[in-house]
């Protein structure tokens, strides 16, 4: 609930939630993931947001779900087309097992929080929203809320780590 978490009324923050708080590839041609690109192209271009807040938090499902077999999504064809958008996480999450970077006890908490800046990636390649960055008419930041302690963490990407909001 992004108005409890924020302290925000009804009507205040303009939210789309959806799976993994995934954000589609841009496409001009509009053919693929449509909903979350509207919601995203509208908010930009035509409710002038000034923050953009990618937010992922503990016990991700859809998160969880990037690591299911073809059998376990064979019922859910939708869904795994959708978690197409998290790749790119999982590619990065099983490289840095293999390196023993981050251990299997660590890979949801991690998968969680880079896919957060997947997404964030994801956003910069929408060039409405790349120039409204460089323009400074748009700020960007990445949350990652862990449920169970309350906390909100911010990615700080000078440091390139996630800190606790105070």
């Amino acid at each position: 609930m992004p108005n409890l978490v924020t302290g925000t009324i009804p009507g205040e923050l303009f939210v789309v939630r959806n799976i993994g708080n995934f954000v589609p590839y841009y496409d001009r041609r509009s053919n693929t993931f449509v909903a979350t690109s509207a919601v995203i192209e509208y908010a930009v271009k035509q409710l002038k947001v000034n923050h953009i807040i990618v937010c992922g938090h503990s016990n991700c499902g859809g998160c969880e779900a990037i690591y299911h077999s073809d059998k376990d999504m064979k019922q859910l064809p939708h869904t795994k087309k959708w978690l197409e958008l998290a790749a790119p996480v999982k590619k990065i999450v099983d490289e840095q097992i293999a390196k023993k970077i981050i251990s299997e006890e660590d890979r949801s908490v991690y998968t969680e929080k880079m896919n957060v800046l997947v997404q964030i990636d994801h956003l910069m390649r929408y060039p409405y929203i790349r120039k409204a960055v460089k323009n400074g008419d748009i700020t960007i930041m990445g949350w990652w809320y862990n449920i169970e302690e309350g906390e909100i963490y911010d990615y700080d990407f000078e440091l390139k780590r996630f800190i606790k909001v105070e």
